[in-house]
């Protein structure tokens, strides 16, 4: 995933992150006084998951499915799919590998800045 930074006159930079089989891997924002992610207020969650392992996540997220199958709130999704959920809940039919973007980060990060 190629991703700019979020604010103009920073640095872009390339990272590399083992998304491992039943994780959640955080692989694009944070805070600024951390070095684990690029900071920004949206944030991009890697989530690999098992055949019948699920996934939750709360607030609004927009969901690419980027290998596999699975089913989310009552929808069947696959491959190339791409889902707008609020709290959203998944369960893998198979190997299944999600990329979650939040945006919702960014008023959480401005509440704690102002």
């Amino acid at each position: 995933i190629w991703l700019l930074p979020e604010r103009p006159g920073l640095v872009p930079e390339y990272r590399v992150y083992a998304a491992k089989p039943g994780s959640v891997t955080r692989v694009y924002g944070g805070w600024p006084n951390q070095d684990d992610v690029l900071p920004a207020r949206t944030s991009v969650d890697v989530v690999r998951l098992e055949s019948g392992e699920e996934y939750e996540s709360e607030g609004q997220a927009q969901i690419y499915v980027a290998e596999g199958r699975g089913r989310m709130a009552a929808m069947e999704v696959e491959s190339g799919d791409l889902v707008l959920m609020n709290n959203s809940h998944c369960k893998a039919h198979s190997e299944c590998t999600l990329v979650v973007v939040r945006f919702e980060q960014a008023a959480e990060w401005n509440n704690k800045i102002i």
